[in-house]
């Protein structure tokens, strides 16, 4: 067992700490529990061949977090990690790869990075690819303009398997307070009609009245317009962000079912009125 003593590790945390151990060529880091001095239990072990750029990365994925990373986030570890690490090819974790980088989150399909003001969600599922397309065409006509801006049409990073790339504007997150309010008010609306008067109550001593009646206002208006065609469980808190000064939901999944009025309602096997949104994206 080594102990590390160079400078260049010194106030290094994170990712960044991992990468200047494998630039000192050290393939791993394995921390260990002790008793009366001597080594009894391995706690925790860091694989960093990822950063070797000359060695064939363990996962192939941009960036794969480690266990313990994903349940400190999400108390869960979603399959979509691990669905896209099985389809994406080494030479495409190499080329999608950036140093600003960090992994973020996942869900049962894809997993989702941060890189210099974006967020970039990586899918294997041509549905989801299309529903983004659909959306983003909305967007460019002024339309949706509570989600989330998407940067562009989706990218077909790989094509065998096909793995999407979908860009979209970094959200900052809600405080906590706030989270709670949206959480509270779209579960409320499940069951009773909620009057800005009962929330004052409930939040007053938490938010500023002009914040509160700013997010009612903001996810009523989303509710009353669009309660037939979401899904009021995908719309709670953790999913929503802000865009400068106004919030938006950032989970795609909430807007699947998104329906234009003059348009019939999507099935299951149909989510989008017609193909003419998709000129372009790959098959």
């Amino acid at each position: 067992m080594e102990v590390f003593s160079f400078p260049e590790i010194w106030g290094l945390t994170g990712k960044r700490l991992s990468q200047a151990i494998a630039k000192a060529g050290y393939d791993g880091i394995v921390t260990v529990k002790k008793k009366d001095g001597q080594p009894i239990d391995t706690s925790e072990i860091v694989d960093l061949r990822m950063f070797h750029n000359n060695d064939a990365k363990p996962m192939a994925l941009p960036i794969r977090p480690s266990r313990e990373e994903v349940y400190q986030k999400l108390d869960f570890e979603p399959g979509g990690i691990k669905r896209i690490d099985d389809v994406m090819t080494e030479e495409t974790a190499r080329q999608e790869y950036s140093p600003g980088m960090e992994w973020e989150s996942a869900g049962s399909l894809g997993v989702v990075y941060r890189d210099n003001g974006e967020i970039i969600k990586y899918t294997k599922d041509p549905n989801e690819a299309q529903m983004v397309q659909y959306i983003f065409s909305l967007q460019q006509e002024g339309k949706l303009d509570w989600v989330v801006p998407f940067l562009g049409s989706p990218e077909l990073t790989q094509s065998h398997p096909p793995i999407y790339k979908i860009r979209m504007k970094e959200l900052q997150p809600l405080e906590g307070s706030i989270t709670r309010l949206i959480s509270n008010l779209t579960y409320l609306r499940k069951t009773v009609t909620v009057e800005i008067d009962r929330i004052m109550d409930l939040y007053d001593q938490e938010i500023n009245v002009d914040m509160i009646q700013y997010i009612y206002n903001r996810v009523k208006y989303v509710l009353d317009e669009n309660e037939k065609t979401l899904e009021l469980s995908d719309l709670h808190g953790g999913n929503w962000g802000w865009d400068d000064n106004e919030i938006k939901v950032w989970d795609v999944g909430p807007v699947v079912s998104y329906n234009v009025p003059d348009k019939p309602s999507f099935g299951p096997e149909e989510f989008f009125p017609s193909d003419e949104y998709f000129n372009g994206l790959p098959e």
